[in-house]
């Protein structure tokens, strides 16, 4: 049987013997495959579908008059070109197509690992869980497969603003169990609030990373701001070989600039938390937006980017 990281349908992978012509099987929904026809004698097994790394055994004895079975093994995703080996050169393909899906003018198939027809976190994670694996992958299973958890994102904040205040908006988690990776999008009144750029070097407006996934050990595929529509998309990974956090910690620091005097609300749209590629989402007891009071500053702040000058 083989297992496909990242999938609940194992068809599709390749299994063949080398050197013996005819002898190549593909694999059923289950992943279970049959191989006829191999001569007696010693030989090599690889198994390979797109966008994974695959995995080969060797010394596998047949003999005459009896059926050789295999132990099963689990393909390893995030090879996005296909090039045996994962590395920013596949981070960069689910970079550009992130988010996307099929028909939009940014879609890329190579970066649907999953085969979901959505290039989202779970391709991301594939890639971090993965990166700097190379192919042949040793021929071995992983812990079965756990359905998916969906997180119920927290109420809206509604909070008063006074123009020309500072706003600081945190999304902390609590006893969270070996997170991989989080996406986030979140949004805001752009009438009454602008979210202040994080990193004045780049183009665009950023947010702040926050303490929970180590800058370091992390790549984060989409940080991006539309002050003009109010909306804060993020998604981070981690990278192999950096090990999955727990316990609390802050994701992300969003720092506001009042544009006027008027109560608002903050809504967190979308939220996902993912652990290892194939894995569940683990149990968070809690997801809180952590807004901290506003307050005039006794400073002249800097100017906001992208024509928000004041």
């Amino acid at each position: 049987m083989v297992q496909v990281e990242g999938r609940i349908n194992y068809a599709g992978v390749a299994v063949s013997v080398p050197g013996v012509p005819g002898a190549n099987a593909v694999s059923a929904s289950n992943g279970a495959y049959t191989i006829f026809d191999v001569p007696v004698g010693t030989h090599t097994v690889i198994a390979k579908i797109s966008r994974y790394l695959y995995s080969q055994k060797s010394d596998v004895v047949v003999n005459a008059g009896f059926t050789t079975t295999l132990p099963d093994v689990n393909l390893h995703g995030g090879d996005a070109n296909d090039d045996n080996v994962v590395d920013i050169f596949d981070l960069v393909i689910i970079g550009l197509a992130y988010n996307s899906t099929p028909g939009d003018p940014d879609w890329d198939p190579r970066a649907d690992i999953n085969a979901d027809n959505a290039v989202n976190l779970w391709d991301l994670v594939l890639v971090g869980t993965n990166y700097n694996g190379t192919a042949p992958t040793e021929w071995s299973i992983l812990s079965s497969s756990k359905d998916r958890i969906k997180l119920q994102p927290p109420k809206a904040s509604l909070v008063a603003v006074e123009a020309g205040s500072d706003l600081v908006v945190e999304l902390k988690v609590n006893e969270a169990v070996e997170l991989y990776g989080a996406e986030l999008e979140m949004s805001f009144d752009p009438s009454v609030l602008a979210v202040r750029d994080a990193d004045l070097s780049r183009a665009g407006v950023q947010i702040e990373n926050g303490e929970m996934f180590s800058a370091e050990e992390s790549f984060v595929v989409q940080n991006s701001v539309d002050n003009a529509k109010g909306i804060v998309r993020y998604a981070v990974t981690l990278l192999r070989p950096a090990q999955p956090v727990s316990g609390d910690g802050v994701i992300v620091r969003i720092r506001f600039r009042a544009q006027s005097d008027k109560k608002t609300i903050i809504s967190l749209r979308k939220l996902g938390l993912y652990s290892k590629a194939n894995e569940s989402v683990q149990l968070v007891s809690g997801v809180r937006l952590l807004v901290k009071a506003p307050r005039l500053p006794k400073e002249p702040l800097p100017p906001l980017l992208k024509g928000l000058e004041r």
